[in-house]
């Protein structure tokens, strides 16, 4: 197996669908959150284990610049997938030689140990638990699907 940072239209596809599958990736890794940090001025990269053509973990990375040519990177809500502690040694080597100050992560699902003292970042800047609504159903439908608390909230 090996870890790619994936850039072309086929590969970028490939990515959308894998992560669209079914209990696999989740709105912070999407292709949506690519656009929208892009469109925000921040650099982005999707790093892809790769076995053969087959993703196995992925991790969509916001880099954020700051003066004297330092940067932050951050995996939200990721890395995703099986492989993954493969899949941050690469990020963490690329994040050291580009001068990252810190990369956070804040994963589903724990992680394995690793020989990096690696711990979830203690931020909490991103929603833990996210749903698609389906805007095309009426108020009454979209409300049902809510529990009586949420419907109060709203």
């Amino acid at each position: 197996m090996n870890v790619v940072v994936l850039e072309s239209a086929q590969d970028l596809k490939t990515y959308d669908d894998w992560i669209r599958s079914d209990g696999v990736g989740n709105l912070w890794q999407s292709l949506e959150r690519k656009k929208y940090c892009e469109a925000l001025g921040k650099e982005t990269r999707i790093y892809a284990l790769l076995d053969g053509t087959q993703i196995r973990a992925s991790a969509l990375v916001v880099i954020d610049r700051t003066t004297g040519g330092y940067s932050t990177w951050d995996v939200p809500r990721g890395p995703v997938g099986e492989g993954r502690t493969e899949l941050l040694d690469t990020i963490i080597s690329d994040a050291k030689s580009d001068r990252c100050l810190a990369l956070y992560i804040s994963p589903v699902s724990p992680l394995q140990p690793t020989t990096h003292k690696l711990q979830p970042s203690p931020r909490h800047i991103h929603c833990e638990a996210t749903r698609l609504i389906d805007l095309t159903e009426s108020e009454e439908e979209i409300l049902s699907q809510m529990k009586q608390k949420g419907r109060y909230n709203i």
